[in-house]
């Protein structure tokens, strides 16, 4: 197939008018920040696919995780290219994440940000084999650094002109991008605003439930669905900090690690992985997955080998039926027994915790989070003692992971935060618990798997 042979005469009525403009934009970095459903993302990977088929562009699309690409931007772009019939011209590798127009052999990559030197190993295999083009997606996640070693990778002679494209939610006002374009725009950055209503594609029940936030909580309401930058006040978290993860996974038994999974698909599905030690909580890695059904995320978590058939993962049990089938797939998968209190009781053993670790690399989404997970105000501005429930998916996993622990009897010094003899022979108590429940489930899969050989034997 010629690119004259292929129709793009109806492209633009694809891309809401607020967006055309950014197909004329040269200047090296783009901001396209707005509030949820404005179509910033859906808008900037239209241009992607329209540039590498016409211009024969070289893009590469970066989160701060690799396995959330392939879940939204990776998918995303499948869909688009599905939407757009062009499954005649692009290749996909679906190992490498990438998709190859063969009218040019122009290409997109899709990568994470946990080691970032590892991009200069990447090639194209166009005329040029010079990377052109990035988009940044959920820029926020990531930091300065890491939009640093994006933009000098960007050099070279090439017939097209090198481009940066950041997106994002204005999540916190304290976000390095505010700081680093907003504040002081060093960059002569060009900068999009968009809200849900420049979305003419939108139906009526995501923005009526985008605008009922307007009675729920004003500064999501400000970030969502006007725009506008977070201004948190009353946060339920303050003894938690971003830093890596010191130990060696390897080292560590299974038992002694508690994951936790929060089921979603118009918000994210999220399963994290924590461990307790000398009175600190480290949560260090998440597998989040957007619009994912429930085999699309038991096989990611296959693909990218998260975690083993035998790790204990407590998920929410108000969808019983997700559990059960990842249980019929041989995973050890336990419901939350969650009850009256249970969000302030697991809210409050996590406070007890002297700090709350998060590693910046891996967890992004927990991170961004933290930030903004803030107590319900009443009419006087004053917090009262229920959390908002919006984005808080990530927090979700981590208290299901948790909740054994937290619903334990003990002192009142149990939850308070000091390191009593009560507490260290709690902590011994939990390892031992956890060690009894693995030779449970082990017990429990042998037995299962005898049964199924009987079975098959009569």
């Amino acid at each position: 197939m010629k690119i004259d042979k292929i129709d793009f005469s109806k492209f633009n009525q694809l891309i809401a008018p607020a967006f055309l403009e950014i197909f004329n934009i040269k200047n090296r970095i783009r901001i396209f920040l707005g509030g949820a459903g404005s179509g910033k993302s859906y808008s900037a990977f239209l241009e992607m696919i329209y540039n590498i088929v016409v211009h024969g562009c070289n893009y590469l699309v970066v989160r701060q995780v690799a396995n959330s690409n392939r879940t939204s931007t990776y998918s995303l772009t499948k869909r688009l290219i599905s939407e757009l019939k062009l499954w005649d011209i692009f290749k996909e590798n679906k190992t490498d994440m990438t998709f190859t127009c063969s009218l040019n052999n122009a290409m997109v990559v899709f990568r994470g940000l946990e080691d970032v030197e590892r991009l200069k190993s990447i090639s194209y295999p166009g005329s040029s084999g010079l990377l052109e083009r990035i988009i940044f997606e959920e820029s926020s996640e990531g930091n300065f650094e890491n939009f640093a070693q994006l933009n000098i990778r960007l050099r070279g002679q090439s017939k097209n002109f090198f481009q940066i494209t950041l997106l994002l939610n204005p999540i916190s006002s304290s976000n390095w991008i505010k700081t680093t374009f907003f504040d002081r725009n060093d960059f002569n950055a060009y900068i999009h605003r968009s809200t849900y209503k420049d979305n003419p594609f939108l139906d009526e029940d995501y923005i009526h439930a985008l605008e009922s936030f307007k009675k729920i909580d004003e500064n999501f309401y400000n970030i969502y669905c006007l725009g506008m930058w977070g201004e948190t006040r009353g946060v339920v978290f303050n003894n938690w900090e971003a830093k890596k993860f010191p130990f060696n996974i390897d080292n560590i038994d299974n038992s002694e690690i508690l994951a936790g999974c929060d089921w979603g698909f118009n918000h994210p599905t999220c399963l994290t992985l924590n461990y307790i030690s000398d009175d600190i909580l480290y949560t260090f890695n998440e597998l989040v997955a957007y619009e994912s059904t429930n085999m699309e995320f038991l096989k990611l978590i296959q693909e990218v080998n998260f975690i083993p058939k035998i790790q204990r993962v407590v998920y929410d049990s108000e969808d019983p039926a997700r559990g059960v089938e990842f249980q019929r797939n041989g995973y050890s998968f336990i419901p939350a027994k969650k009850g009256k209190g249970s969000v302030l009781r697991t809210i409050d053993y996590i406070k007890s915790f002297k700090k709350w670790y998060i590693d910046p690399v891996t967890c992004p989404r927990l991170l961004q989070e933290l930030e903004q997970y803030h107590w319900r105000l009443d009419k006087d501005k004053k917090p009262m003692d229920e959390p908002v429930k919006f984005m808080d998916d990530a927090i979700a996993s981590v208290r299901y992971a948790i909740e054994h622990l937290a619903l334990m009897k003990g002192k009142p010094s149990t939850l308070s935060g000091k390191l009593s003899d009560s507490k260290k022979e709690l902590i011994e108590a939990k390892k031992q618990e956890r060690r009894n429940q693995r030779d449970v489930i082990k017990s429990q899969i042998r037995e299962r798997r005898e049964s199924i050989k009987k079975l098959k034997n009569t």
